[in-house]
Order: C-alpha cells, then sequence, then structure tokens
C-alpha cells in the first residue's frame, strides 16, 4: 500500500507541466539522442522534417520540443505547417511562390531540381488550393526515397500512440506481459522490480530497488516478455520524475528530464554507497562503489544515472 501510494503521489506531482517524452540535456550531440529507447518510427519522421525543411541535422532542444508535442497528439501536418513558417525558414526563404516552394522540397528532400511534369504537377494542387505547402513537403519527407537517404536508428519501432496531457495516466498493474502485444516496447518508471526475459524465460535485463525510488525498464523488441512486480507507467505518461526534490534514496532517473549534468555526491551512512552513469541501453558508462559516499560527475550525453543512498548535486 506504501509503495502504490508513494507511485500516485509521484505521478500526481508530474500532472501540472506536460513534457515530452523523450527530454535530454539542452546542448547535446543528436547523434546520441537519435538512439533513445523511447524514440520509435513517428518521432523518426519528426526528426527528418528538419532536414527537409531546414536542410541540416535536428538540434537536440527543437527534437525534445517536436516530439513531445507529437506525443501530446500534435500530428505531423501541425508540425509541418509550424516549420513552414518559422522564423529560421521564413529569414532562410523568405516568403516563397508555390513553383519556388516545389523547387525547394525537390532540392531539399530529394537533392534534385525537379522535372517539368513534376512541377507543374505540384504546383497546380497549390494553386488550386487542393494542397498547402506543409502537405506537398509532408508527402515528400515520409516517402521510402527520404527515409533511405536520412536513416535513423528508431525507424521500425512500434508507435504506441499519443497522449492527451488531460487524461489520466495508463499505469500497468504488476504481472507479466507479453512484449509486442500486451506491452509495447519502450521505456516504463516501475516501482520496486522488473525484467525482460526472453523466449527461454531467461533474464535479459532487471533492476530491484529495494527501499525508496523508481526502477526505469528498458524493454526492446527483443525481449519476450517483461515482468514488473509492482506498478508501472510509460515514460510518455511520467516524463519527469525530481528524485532530489522527492528525497529518493535509490532507483534509476534520467539525465535531462530527471537530474540535470554535472557533479553527484551519493552518501549512505551504515552502508555502501553506489552510483553509475548508464547509456541508452542502460550499460555501464561509469560507476563508483564506496563506504560512506562516492561522486561521479554526469555527462550531458548520458542517458540515465542510477544510484543508491541519499543524492546531493555539488556546485561546479
Amino acid at each position: 500500500m506504501i509503495r502504490r501510494l508513494m507511485f500516485c503521489l509521484v505521478l500526481l506531482a508530474s500532472t501540472a507541466a506536460a513534457a515530452p517524452s523523450a527530454v535530454a540535456a539542452e546542448g547535446g550531440d543528436f547523434k546520441a539522442y537519435a538512439t533513445r529507447p523511447e524514440l520509435a518510427q513517428d518521432h523518426a519522421d519528426v526528426f527528418r522534417l528538419y532536414w527537409a525543411f531546414f536542410d541540416r541535422e535536428p538540434d537536440v532542444a527543437g527534437a525534445t520540443y517536436w516530439t513531445g508535442r507529437y506525443d501530446r497528439c500534435a500530428s505531423l501536418l501541425d508540425i509541418t505547417w509550424s516549420f513552414s513558417n518559422s522564423k529560421e525558414f521564413r529569414t532562410r526563404y523568405g516568403n516563397l511562390s508555390n513553383e519556388a516552394y516545389v523547387d525547394l522540397v525537390y532540392a531539399n528532400v530529394l537533392d534534385r531540381r525537379p522535372d517539368a511534369a513534376g512541377r507543374r504537377y505540384w504546383t497546380r494542387l497549390l494553386d488550386s488550393g487542393e494542397l498547402i505547402q506543409p502537405e506537398v513537403m509532408l508527402y515528400f519527407s515520409v516517402g521510402q526515397e527520404f527515409r533511405d537517404r536520412h536513416p535513423l536508428p528508431s525507424d521500425g519501432r512500434p508507435y504506441g500512440g499519443c497522449r492527451d496531457p488531460l487524461s489520466p495516466p495508463a499505469v500497468i498493474p504488476p504481472g507479466t506481459y507479453l512484449v509486442g502485444s500486451e506491452v509495447p516496447p519502450g521505456v516504463y518508471r516501475v516501482v520496486r522490480y522488473w525484467a525482460t526475459l526472453d523466449e527461454d524465460n531467461d533474464i535479459l535485463d532487471n533492476e530491484f530497488v529495494l527501499d525508496n525510488g523508481l526502477a526505469l525498464a528498458v524493454v526492446t523488441s527483443k525481449a519476450t516478455s517483461v515482468q514488473f512486480a509492482g506498478e508501472a507507467v510509460g515514460l510518455r505518461d511520467r516524463p519527469n520524475v525530481d528524485p532530489l526534490g522527492l528525497g529518493f534514496t535509490e532507483g534509476t532517473y534520467l539525465v535531462g528530464a530527471d537530474l540535470q549534468p554535472g557533479r553527484y555526491r551519493v552518501r549512505s551512512a551504515d552502508d555502501l554507497a553506489y552510483a553509475a552513469r548508464l547509456d541508452a541501453n542502460l550499460g555501464i558508462i561509469d560507476n563508483a562503489l564506496n563506504q560512506g559516499s562516492v561522486i561521479l560527475t554526469i555527462g550531458p550525453s548520458d542517458y540515465a544515472f542510477t544510484f543508491r543512498g541519499t543524492l546531493e548535486k555539488l556546485n561546479d
């Protein structure tokens, strides 16, 4: 009952502010950001709009913002409309005529000049009002040719669907679930314990939070099933947790969303203190174990941070 109450309070604390499902340290590397396990095919299509409109790689802050908007049920057309009317686009290209816009779509998306028939076809659709400019860019940007030119790590991952920020979080009760048909691949906040299992029920990965905190489960399509010993909620429903403000003494938390890069001390008066920096596969980048306390520096490209003890942010 205590653990259930704690989890409900953590969920309620997040409802005041909607946040993106995939949050990274601002200024981080997009290539590292694009490997995050909570991203799916739909997010890759959002990212490719940057190449389509601006002829450049997404910046992490922008990618984070627009995936968050998409996860809160903005459509790809909504995003293309915003890009088409953005200061960056207008400054770079000006207010384009329909024909000039079609030329730009061919140049940025297909990397070539339009053939005469193609230019006439798309320009006619724009001039007649059958399509608006963002729709033309969208048609081209989700084509397989453009996807092949800009492949991303999340291509092919199923998308769990958007969530209305005003709707209650979808809490998964304790149990064992088939990955794909019952629980989609993704990232989950979990009370107490989780484990991903292969087809022989052998453990692929797991985490046990004994005291006061939340575990972070990365469920991939490599797993046949996943076990939750406590309640679980998808990252889209609980994108941010403040382990410092909530006084958590253990667990795993996202860098950028839950903890900002910098130096941290973990203290444990009666036991060993432990901390580890983790990559997007929850592999250890660096860790420390010591009697009394340890200090680690979280990097901007780290995916997550796990600890056991009392956490303290140190002044840099």
